[in-house]
């Protein structure tokens, strides 16, 4: 947390960088994404993604640095032994949500169609990525500045589990299922964060259960414009228009 002199200022950045961050990628979700067959129109949707990506790297931390409290967002990334620590703490409740994504897949997936060991292998890898990207954006970006923006100085802070969930699920619109899982699940991701900061465990745990609930329990994800069209991929087809115009 700031030091106390710098905490109006320090709540008012958290607060603007955090609406930043979520108008920025419902640009690309919902405005940009219709168009990126087009190639200016995939050259901007890129472009905002890669400012997304860019700006807590460069611009924002020159400005927490200015403001002298950029101790306060910095990336903790964890060595080998805090991973063997925490992975105690991870493993069993990652283990105890795939157990209940697996009770959910007997509704949805009723006899488990079409799950194979190679499908779910390359479906882990794949989503390794998403999760990667999910995990940056949600809990080493937002997560520090939603802490600084409420104030938050007790790990158990319920405020703090509200909000992230609830951003988590606005930017899985309009999704029903992925929005009330997706909050579900952020709010114990949260409260698993706030006490063992691990994104490298985090995002294992976030990929286990994110090719679960794709491959297994067979549960539509897709957000944005793309939720109505089930083909429809949004950054490869930017990026064709870019290299293949």
């Amino acid at each position: 947390m700031p030091p106390q002199p710098l905490l109006p200022a320090a709540r008012r950045l958290a607060s603007a960088e955090i609406v930043l961050a979520i108008a920025a990628f419902h640009l690309c979700a919902w405005a940009l994404a219709p168009h990126v067959g087009d190639p200016a129109m995939a050259r901007l949707f890129l472009g905002v993604l890669a400012a997304l990506t860019v700006y807590p790297l460069a611009i924002s931390a020159r400005a927490w640095k200015h403001l002298g409290a950029d101790a306060s967002i910095r990336i903790h990334w964890p060595g080998l032994t805090e991973c063997v620590r925490d992975i105690r703490v991870y493993a069993p409740l990652t283990l105890a949500a795939a157990i209940a994504v697996l009770l959910l897949s007997l509704e949805t997936n009723q006899g488990w169609t079409d799950i194979d060991a190679e499908r779910l292998a390359i479906g882990l890898l794949r989503y390794l990525g998403l999760a990667s990207v999910q995990v940056y954006f949600y809990f080493v970006f937002i997560l520090p500045r939603l802490v600084i923006a409420l104030h938050s100085t007790n790990p158990k802070d319920h405020r703090v589990w509200a909000a992230l969930a609830a951003i988590f699920a606005f930017c899985h619109l309009p999704n029903p299922s992925l929005m009330a899982l997706g909050a579900l699940i952020a709010t114990g991701w949260t409260w698993l964060y706030r006490h063992r900061p691990n994104p490298v465990l985090l995002c294992a745990s976030h990929a286990i259960l994110g090719t679960l609930l794709a491959e297994v329990a067979q549960i539509h994800m897709r957000i944005g414009v793309a939720y109505s069209m089930p083909g429809f991929r949004p950054f490869r087809l930017a990026l064709a228009s870019v290299l293949m115009p």
